[in-house]
């Protein structure tokens, strides 16, 4: 009874391994480390009563990442607000993040002002790592469709905090989307995100900052020196 007991145990040991899977595993690692992707990313948020799509251009190579955003009405949510940002030029959005071994760096670039605000952080175990993502543990689900497309869909184990279900979807060795249920404020929200005109290899370029763009260290003052502009 006892062999019998110990060769169940080791047979549900093995299953348990053999269905515990990281990222690592079931992605092209080489797309995400040294070639970069490009995408097409929207992002669907149902958050405390709002419905918002947000669409623009999105890519990642290595430690960085970069996030092109068109800020519309529902994103800000008032008339007024809208037209003031668009009357001094801000409704076009560049975020360039970059991944030093203590700290993150965020660029947030508005090409029509050529202005950037530069803000460093401090790394925690929120901060987004490469590394981290690879090697986040996942359970396989099975084949599903997501978008219309046949993708194979993996569950997080080990998700963030507040977070009670998160998933991705993979086709051809990428990620091609992810969705996310977490609470805030005791209110349960959802984000899906998908990836679109995936391409590989990216270059470098694309999270440089531009020579004659004038920097700034916070929004507010950025935000005066445009009105002085406006006033002449």
């Amino acid at each position: 009874m006892k062999k019998l007991t110990l060769v169940l145990m080791v047979i549900f040991f093995m299953a348990s391994v053999s269905f515990a899977l990281t990222i690592n595993e079931v992605v092209d690692k080489d797309a995400y480390v040294s070639d970069g992707i490009e995408a097409t990313m929207v992002r669907k948020i149902d958050a405390q009563s709002r419905n918002l799509t947000i669409e623009g251009k999105f890519y990642m190579k290595n430690k960085k990442s970069r996030a092109n955003m068109k800020i519309t009405e529902d994103m800000v949510g008032s008339k007024a607000q809208m037209q003031r940002l668009e009357m001094m030029g801000m409704t076009n959005r560049v975020t360039i993040s970059v991944d030093k071994d203590q700290s993150v760096v965020q660029y947030m670039i508005f090409p029509d002002n050529k202005a950037y605000i530069e803000r460093t952080t401090q790394k925690n175990e929120k901060s987004f790592n490469i590394d981290d993502m690879l090697n986040r543990k996942i359970e396989k689900v099975g084949k599903v469709k997501f978008n219309n497309l046949d993708t194979t869909k993996y569950k997080e184990l080990n998700p963030d905090e507040n977070v009670k279900e998160s998933y991705i979807y993979v086709k051809d060795n990428l990620i091609i989307g992810s969705e996310t249920t977490y609470t805030e404020d005791s209110k349960t929200n959802k984000i899906e995100i998908f990836y679109k005109d995936i391409k590989k290899g990216v270059d470098d370029s694309h999270f440089n900052i531009p020579e004659n763009y004038q920097k700034f260290s916070n929004m507010r003052s950025m935000m005066q020196s445009l009105m002085q502009d406006m006033q002449g």
